[in-house]
């Protein structure tokens, strides 16, 4: 699985909220922490590699975590990792 993540600056965030929840209905508000982990030598971000545990709180008190593992860029620039 090849990630593609591409990111836009948001001048107008209104306007675009707006946008979105017209065409698609309502969003969900979650919250993010991310907490990333390296060996002592910074084996990982020298190698343009990422290990991490993201905590993720839901608009309704929800919880849940994922770890994730990505590999080095594949494509400059977009980011994309495997």
């Amino acid at each position: 699985m090849i990630e593609a993540e591409l990111k836009a600056l948001v001048r107008r965030p209104g306007a675009v909220l707006r946008q979105l929840e017209g065409g698609y209905g309502p969003g969900r508000a979650e919250v993010y922490r991310d907490t990333y982990y390296d060996t002592p030598s910074g084996e990982l971000l020298d190698g343009d590699r990422e290990l991490r545990i993201r905590e993720i709180e839901g608009a309704d008190g929800s919880r849940r975590a994922l770890l994730t593992y990505k590999g080095p860029r594949m494509d400059g620039p977009s980011g994309s990792k495997p």
